[in-house]
């Protein structure tokens, strides 16, 4: 059977979640740099990005499991990814929508904490982006913030030397398939039978991406 296009090399499985790839190989080592390279993106404004740790596993699962209620990944899953040195699990905390003062804590005041809206995980693998998983907060959908975890994820990744991106998505996630088309993603593969159910099949989709500074636009839209 010939490989699909724009797959890798070593294709990592993400049925069943974190943890079917191997720990080394030719990845690229993606912590030292990551915030350097995020902080030119194109983000909505006031919005911010951060790697995350495994203090914000209980917003991750929370948004993971209101995302992926058929087959979540795990705790474990999601801690083996923040161990990766090709992997990055990264969050998006646009502003919180109440502009009322949180009460003093400790003699001090202000605005309450945003939280966690959204979380990527992405590999970069032998010059190729793997989009692992992109999910958002149920009450924060709506808002363009997937979108503007995406821009940020392909604009590191451009940053970083990466050729394309790829990714795979449910045929019968319109929402998902048109927001990585808006971003200049094209199917060139389908995995029959992919996804748990064993009748849902997967589209590969692909973007070629381009060098460009730390402030340019990732992918067309």
């Amino acid at each position: 059977m010939p490989r699909e296009a724009g797959r890798p090399r070593r294709q990592p499985d993400r049925r069943h979640g974190p943890g079917n790839g191997s720990r080394d190989g030719p990845g690229t080592n993606f912590r030292a740099d990551t915030i350097i390279f995020l902080a030119g993106s194109d983000i909505m404004p006031d919005c911010r990005l951060r790697m995350l740790n495994p203090e914000d596993l209980p917003a991750i699962l929370s948004i993971e499991r209101a995302s992926f209620p058929g087959c979540p990944w795990t705790l474990e899953g999601f801690l083996a990814e923040m161990e990766r040195q090709f992997s990055a699990v990264l969050g998006l905390f646009p502003p919180v929508r109440s502009m009322t003062p949180a009460p003093p804590s400790g003699g001090g005041g202000g605005f309450p904490p945003s939280p966690l809206a959204a979380f990527a995980v992405f590999w970069l693998l032998e010059g190729e982006t793997h989009l692992m998983r992109l999910a958002v907060a149920p009450e924060r959908r709506r808002e363009g913030l997937g979108r503007t975890l995406l821009d940020a994820v392909l604009s590191a990744s451009a940053a970083k030397g990466m050729e394309r991106a790829v990714l795979e998505v449910r045929e019968n996630n319109p929402a998902a398939l048109s927001l990585y088309r808006s971003r200049g993603f094209r199917v060139t593969g389908r995995r029959r039978g992919y996804y748990e159910d064993g009748r849902t099949d997967a589209l590969t989709m692909t973007l070629d991406l381009v060098p460009r500074g730390l402030g340019g636009g990732p992918g067309p839209g």
